[in-house]
């Protein structure tokens, strides 16, 4: 099986508040998405090609100051890409230079450093019976909907809602042929998925991980050094 990943870090990250893009802000003296790509290469599931999209000033630092750090099998094929200016034109852009013999891919965002071997899994073994799986956790709080007043106009049922995480896996033909027809999708795209179900595909959930969380803050950065600790990461 030829399985690819493609990692999205060519975002801003203008959230955290930072002088610096957030994908190279230092957790651990390591820069974030140094944590997120080693969360995948940690574990014995075999990448054929990964492909980082960064920003373009970025691409440098990404070859020559992270990837030379990492611990990886020399057979797999790494490839830093430039992003696009939004995550549909990243991602796009990553599926048009997937490797021909690409079976499955994984979409990962990466701020997101804390991948379990056991998540992966889950994906994996799903995708022989779906060409689209996603993780996602149950929601924990009451959720509302409201108006352009602050008003309430109606209370969600919390056992029928979740909350979607990364990776996203899919088929390479579905993927592919999801975003040769993004154009045809209207509104706002939130993650990879919603294109597939757009096109009619099934979308199989499968239980995702609370510590598979998304750094957007500063006070994410301090619950992710706690959790390197936990994880003995250092």
């Amino acid at each position: 099986m030829n399985l690819s990943l493609i990692v999205a870090s060519a975002g801003k990250g203008s959230r955290m508040k930072m002088n610096k893009r957030k994908q190279n802000i230092l957790i651990d003296n390591k820069p974030l998405l140094w944590h997120t790509l080693n969360s995948f290469l940690d574990t014995d599931i075999i990448f054929t090609d990964i492909y980082i999209m960064v920003n373009r000033k970025d691409i440098d630092y990404t070859e020559n100051h992270i990837i030379p750090d990492l611990y990886f099998d020399k057979n797999i094929n790494i490839n830093v890409l430039p992003g696009g200016s939004s995550r549909v034109e990243t991602i796009q852009n990553g599926v048009n230079n997937l490797n021909e013999f690409t079976d499955y891919v994984l979409i990962h965002d990466g701020a997101r450093p804390f991948i379990s071997k056991d998540l992966l899994n889950r994906l994996l073994t799903a995708l022989e019976n779906y060409n689209s799986v996603i993780p996602a956790v149950s929601v924990k709080d009451t959720i509302k909907v409201k108006n352009n007043n602050s008003l309430v106009v109606n209370t969600l049922d919390r056992d029928s809602l979740v909350a979607v995480q990364t990776p996203q896996a899919f088929s390479y033909k579905i993927i592919r042929e999801a975003y040769e027809r993004v154009e045809e999708i209207d509104g706002k795209i939130y993650d990879d998925s919603l294109i597939v179900e757009r096109l009619g595909e099934p979308v199989k959930i499968v239980e995702g991980d609370y510590e598979n969380f998304k750094i957007t803050t500063k006070e994410d950065l301090e619950k992710a050094n706690y959790l390197i600790k936990k994880r003995g990461l250092r």
